[in-house]
């Protein structure tokens, strides 16, 4: 258990205070909306810290590639579902984001049961992919401050639907591959 794994873990571990604290936002709870988006930003750069530190004191590790990802998984799944039941994104973006991650996490279990390379592997695409999902969030907080910004959103909803679909395209691509022995 490194420091890095343990950053990882204690974000885990901030995720349902994440969730309550955005479930209590609604419908216009500003000191619950302060600190759910409070917490996200600690989740976020404890995420950044975690992966720096896991470089740069060569802790990279199999627990970390598995934990990580799902941490990521589990904060930005949580926000789009709460954001879309609230109507603050739209549904089909919702089903877009989640239908991604659920095939990537069957794809994954059906490698592991046929004893494929399971190692997780982000693409360009995948991470550009988890980068905007998370500027859909914090933009749902900025957007609580600076209304005009409004115009933007759409911009930021298609740019995610966009990167959104092209992981998914690469990571069936790498799985397939996986699966016919290729890698």
């Amino acid at each position: 258990m490194n420091v890095a794994n343990k950053l990882t873990i204690s974000r885990i571990f901030l995720i349902p205070l994440y969730f309550i604290f955005l479930l209590y936002s609604f419908p216009n709870n500003n000191f619950y909306t302060i600190l759910s988006f409070i917490l996200l930003l600690i989740i976020a750069l404890g995420d950044a810290l975690d992966g720096f530190l896991a470089r740069k004191l060569n802790q990279i590790s199999r627990l970390g590639s598995i934990l990580d990802p799902i941490a990521d998984k589990l904060t930005i799944s949580i926000s789009f579902i709460i954001l879309g039941v609230y109507k603050e994104i739209p549904a089909w973006l919702v089903i877009i984001v989640i239908s991604k991650d659920v095939l990537i996490f069957l794809g994954w279990l059906v490698l592991y049961i046929l004893n494929c390379d399971i190692t997780v592997k982000p693409s360009i695409f995948g991470k550009m992919s988890a980068f905007l999902q998370f500027c859909v969030v914090l933009f749902h907080f900025i957007l609580k401050v600076l209304t005009f910004l409004q115009f933007l959103q759409p911009i930021i909803w298609w740019g995610t639907c966009a990167a959104t679909i092209c992981a998914g395209i690469s990571y069936v691509y790498d799985g397939s591959t996986r699966l016919n022995g290729d890698k």
